[in-house]
C-alpha cells in the first residue's frame, strides 16, 4: 500500500502539480487529490490478493487445506476470481481513499493548526 501511495505522490507531484518549481508546496486540494488517488490506486492493486488470502484463510478455519491453485479452479479461473474478488470493491476503494486522506492530509493539517506550523 505505501509503494502506490509513494508512487501516486511521485507522478502527481513531479511536474503535474508543481510545474516549474519542484520547492512549491502543495496546497490543500492538491494533498487530498494526491491522498485519495494514492489510496484508490493502493485498494485496486490489493482487493483481489486480500479476497483470496480471506477465502483461503475461512476454508482452513474449517479444516480443509487449500492452495491457491484450488481456489482459482473453484472460482471459475482468472477471470472468476477477478470477478468474485471485486464484489464490493466501490466500498473498499471508498474505505481506503478516505482512510488515507484522514491520515495523510487531514491529521497534519490538524497538526498544523494545533502547533502553528506552515
Amino acid at each position: 500500500m505505501f509503494g502506490c501511495l509513494m508512487l501516486c505522490k511521485l507522478l502527481l507531484t513531479s511536474g503535474v502539480m508543481q510545474g516549474d518549481d519542484p520547492h512549491r508546496k502543495l496546497g490543500t486540494a492538491e494533498k487530498v487529490l494526491s491522498a485519495l488517488a494514492g489510496g484508490t490506486l493502493s485498494a485496486l492493486a490489493t482487493v483481489p490478493i486480500d479476497v483470496m488470502v480471506a477465502t483461503i484463510q475461512q476454508a482452513g478455519k474449517s479444516g480443509k487445506k487449500v492452495s491457491v491453485a484450488e481456489t482459482l479452479r473453484s472460482q471459475g479461473g482468472a477471470m472468476g476470481m477477478v470477478r468474485f474478488a471485486t464484489r464490493g470493491l466501490g466500498a473498499r476503494v471508498a474505505h481506503v481513499a478516505m482512510t488515507t486522506l484522514m491520515m495523510k492530509t487531514v491529521t497534519s493539517a490538524v497538526y498544523d493548526q494545533l502547533f502553528g506550523h506552515n
